[in-house]
């Protein structure tokens, strides 16, 4: 009977490996590592690529949650991981470590590597830790708790490039603000005397969305819009809640900004030209049961008479 061949096993390259776990979900990844813990030492090097992190009092990564709290089974603080309510590993943290300090640690060691990719970051509540974190590449980051938003310019999180989709409740100074490509606030306590129009006119985004601004103050900056000339593709979208309220509106606020009757894709609308090649438009959604107001800057002739 022959031998069977003992051919000496390949290692897997660095490069080999971090394309390979960068294709893993974040428990899978977990999982090949308690199953090969040899790769455990280079596997915490390589960046995640993650669907969604929520951060409150306890961390939601992709389907898997990291509680930091106080167990009643163990009676002592501890760090839980579940994917599921009914089925949960629970680790005791040290006896010097508070719950704060745990969170920390927790978040670092996952987040706080070069080239992690974060699909969508949810933030409630302030983290004074997230600076610290090295920048990471995120698409859609939602900041849900205006009463801990940071005061300081530039003390929030770092990011490798202006985020896709922004979500806030306030306005506060930071570059995330100014550079992200979509931006929605929904207000929980709009000032219009503080001149939050005016420093939202000044962001970079090709489309800002508000909900909590006072009918008033929406007409008001409607006006200005109307006699301000911004890119085309620029949009201005208002969240007021009621549906239909733009068949009853768009004819009124045509009178108040002089604008035309026009169509926009078969919906009713209000048209301005700004120039030879630029047209301001005020519309609702396309959807039947319209909720917004939608005021964009499109290349002229995209409207048609009424």
């Amino acid at each position: 009977m022959s031998k069977p061949s003992s051919k000496p096993t390949k290692v897997i390259g660095y490069p080999c490996l971090t394309l390979l776990l960068g294709k893993l979900s974040f428990v899978r990844r977990k999982q090949l590592c308690l199953a090969c813990p040899a790769l455990r030492k280079q596997e915490n090097t390589i960046p995640y690529n993650l669907e969604i992190i929520v951060t409150i009092f306890c961390f939601k990564i992709d389907r898997l949650t990291v509680e930091v709290c106080y167990y009643k089974s163990l009676q002592t603080n501890c760090c839980v991981w579940y994917e599921s309510e009914h089925k949960k590993t629970a680790t005791a943290l040290p006896n010097n470590m508070s719950m704060e300090d745990a969170a920390e640690k927790l978040f670092m060691f996952y987040m706080n590597r070069q080239g992690t990719n974060i699909k969508k970051f949810v933030i409630k509540g302030t983290r004074a830790f997230l600076p610290k974190c090295s920048p990471l590449n995120i698409g859609t980051l939602c900041f849900e708790w205006s009463h801990d938003a940071p005061t300081e310019h530039g003390a929030w999180i770092k990011t490798t490039r202006p985020v896709d989709h922004l979500k806030i409740c306030n306005i506060f100074r930071d570059e995330a603000l100014t550079k992200a490509k979509s931006v929605f606030v929904d207000f929980m306590n709009f000032q219009e005397e503080r001149g939050d129009f005016e420093t939202m006119m000044n962001w970079k985004c090709e489309t800002l969305k508000v909900r909590g601004v006072p009918f008033d103050s929406m007409v008001t900056h409607c006006l200005r819009l109307s006699i301000t000339k911004l890119p085309i593709g620029y949009s201005f979208i208002y969240d007021h809640g009621r549906p239909n309220l733009e068949l009853v509106t768009l004819d009124w606020l045509g009178l108040q900004v002089k604008g035309k009757k026009t169509y926009w894709h078969g919906r009713k609308c209000v048209t301005i030209t700004m120039d030879d090649s630029t047209e301001f438009n005020i519309h609702g959604e396309k959807d039947v049961d319209s909720l917004e107001i939608i005021m964009e800057y499109n290349p002229r002739g995209i409207a048609i008479d009424r």
